[in-house]
């Protein structure tokens, strides 16, 4: 009889992904404190990702957006990252600025009217 082995890599997986929710939460804990506690945040990040390439999936799209690509430093707004919006209309974007590298990265978004709704005659 032979066994299937399906069942094992999803097992692999799942446990991949458990231990990057893991790791993610140890950086963030990790950057709130002060000291050379920001070298452990960013060795999380970096095993995080690593595990991620490894079982062959994509960070969650929550994770990927709160490390920098460029020094996997964990992306705090006010601590460790500047977040402004900037454009108007279709040119709207979020730019979310490292503090410690300068590296800038820019989301796509909707800018909400301020009018609340309908127009007046």
């Amino acid at each position: 009889m032979v066994k299937k082995h399906g069942n094992f890599k999803t097992l692999a997986q799942d446990i991949a992904r458990e231990r990057v929710d893991i790791l993610f939460n140890e950086a963030r804990e990790a950057a709130h404190k002060p000291g050379q506690n920001e070298i452990f945040s960013r060795r999380y990040v970096f095993m995080a990702r690593r595990l991620a390439m490894r079982i062959r999936e994509p960070l969650p799209l929550q994770y990927r957006r709160a490390c920098c690509k460029k020094c996997n430093e964990i992306l705090i707004p006010g601590l460790t990252c500047r977040v402004r919006l900037q454009g108007t209309g279709k040119n709207a974007h979020v730019a979310v600025t490292c503090l410690h590298c300068g590296n800038i990265t820019r989301y796509h978004t909707k800018r909400r009217s301020q009018a609340g709704g309908a127009r007046e005659p």
